[in-house]
């Protein structure tokens, strides 16, 4: 009790600390969640990948990375290129469209900061792959010119294509590593051609820190990055927009890797695998031993670790040898200088402030140490950032099962459902809620009709034999006064 009432005394008196932006969202209005508020650059500031893109302007070594993306139309003008090169446009019958997709996955991997994770990228090839030809066809440009990208960031799925597998495991034989988007279609399974092949999967993850409700998982995916419904990035149009799904979640990892190759040019796929995997942070799924587990990313651990390892290794035996040497994975902690509720005053000088909270983040993601995302759930709910708070409690609580989590869960997938919003991250582990749950969307499906009575039928269906009676009972007794068309719903569920 003594700890709750700290904490609320530290909100309530620093609340108003808004003279110096500690969370920088670049003038733009931050988002909502359920009733709380989500800085506009959280995928980049739940990975690091802001805090590595500053600090590799430090490092003089290592050069820029040759990278192709395979997408679905690009916006030159708004697209950061190197060299001149040729950029595919998206056409349909009628015309010209504007690339919004290929666009916004560009900037995720190099565009203006803090968009972009990158600054170690060169596009060599922006392709639109519609068609399986495509594919066949530029693979065929590099193997006669003998020049290939180090990397290929695909967010484009490959309609069960045996050829662009084929093509894959030879990319994979040449040292490319090829990022794959898992797919946004769970529960249906990854496509086996796309689960066997020669790529690295990566499948995304939400605000919460849980698995995207649309996140197709398999043993193959290597991790969850930072994506959901609401990735800030740039669009064909040249502005801000929010994009997401596996196919935000897939070039935050690739631009991610450019920084990686740039350190290690040698590293082939399977290290890198490893590399994602030894540094990523603990998902609901671990904690909780749910088959198909894969981690969290964590992009400036992964950095640090290459950057150890290019001091060490200059050949691919020497890196395998050194990413198995657990000594590569320990950092020492860095001085934050000030405390939480230092930070947290405007009597403190701004650029300390903001120093001292970018090294408490560096902390949490070298060291996963649960006083540092402690220290950051206290900072970011006192700033009024309450949905990047729940995430730095779920980290300093590494998912570890409990009441306290089922209940957050539960709540926060209530309040979503109030907002008319079905897909998000919770609605995966619902059928585990129990009759707290349960009965709130069945009383939500009798008396709300502003929302979806599709959904919530179907989301009651779900636990089968496992919904409780005394929902069963309710949903009976509404049935003499409900409209005909929650009736048809009501009905659904009572005859599941």
């Amino acid at each position: 009790m003594i700890k709750k009432i700290v904490i609320g005394l530290i909100v309530s008196q620093f609340s108003y600390a808004a003279s110096c932006e500690l969370v920088d969202n670049q003038g733009l209005d931050p988002y909502e969640m359920g009733g709380k508020k989500l800085s506009v650059f959280w995928s980049q500031e739940y990975a690091g990948t802001d805090l590595v893109r500053e600090e590799m302007k430090l490092i003089d070594s290592g050069n820029d990375v040759d990278f192709a993306i395979y997408d679905s139309g690009f916006e030159k003008e708004y697209i950061n290129l190197k060299s001149e090169i040729d950029v595919d446009i998206k056409y349909s019958g009628r015309g010209k469209l504007t690339g919004h997709h290929g666009t916004s996955v560009a900037n995720i991997i190099n565009g203006k900061a803090p968009y972009g994770v990158s600054d170690r990228v060169n596009y060599i090839a922006l392709k639109n792959v519609k068609l399986t030809s495509t594919y066949r066809q530029e693979f065929k440009k590099y193997e006669e010119a003998n020049s290939y990208p180090k990397i290929i960031s695909n967010s484009y799925g490959w309609s069960k294509s045996q050829d662009i597998k084929d093509i894959s495991l030879r990319a994979d034989e040449l040292g490319i590593l090829w990022f794959l988007a898992a797919g946004n279609d769970y529960p249906m399974a990854i496509t086996d051609v796309e689960d066997t092949s020669g790529t690295i999967l990566i499948g995304s993850y939400a605000p919460s820190g849980l698995q995207s409700s649309f996140s197709q998982v398999s043993k193959n995916v290597a991790v969850l990055a930072p994506a959901d419904d609401m990735q800030a990035t740039i669009d064909g149009k040249g502005l801000h927009s929010e994009f997401g799904g596996t196919s935000g979640a897939t070039p935050l990892v690739s631009g991610t890797a450019a920084n990686i190759v740039s350190l290690l040019p040698m590293i082939d796929r399977t290290e890198v695998i490893k590399l994602l995997k030894i540094s990523s942070l603990k998902s609901y799924e671990q904690a909780h031993n749910i088959e198909n587990n894969p981690g969290l990313f964590n992009a400036y651990k992964a950095v640090h670790i290459a950057r150890k390892i290019s001091l060490i290794c200059e050949t691919l035996e020497c890196i395998r040898v050194e990413l198995d040497n657990e000594d590569n994975r320990i950092f020492e902690a860095i001085e934050t200088d000030l405390s939480v509720s230092e930070i947290l005053s405007d009597e403190s000088d701004c650029s300390k402030r903001k120093k001292a909270l970018k090294n408490i983040r560096r902390n949490s993601l070298l060291l996963n140490s649960k006083s540092s995302w402690t220290k950051l759930k206290t900072i970011y709910e006192a700033l009024g950032y309450s949905k990047n708070a729940e995430f730095y409690e779920n980290m300093a609580q590494d998912f570890t099962p409990s009441k306290e989590l089922k209940k957050r869960m539960e709540d926060n997938a209530i309040a979503l459902l109030k907002q008319d919003r079905y897909f998000d991250s919770y609605m995966r582990y619902q059928e585990s809620f129990g009759y707290k749950y349960q009965f709130a969307v069945a009383s939500l499906l009798v008396n709300d009709t502003s929302l979806s009575g599709y959904w919530l039928s179907e989301y009651l269906m779900r636990f089968k034999d496992n919904l409780d009676q005394r929902v069963e009972d309710y949903l009976k007794a509404s049935l003499k006064f409900a409209s005909e068309d929650v009736k048809q719903d009501i009905l659904s569920v009572i005859y599941r």
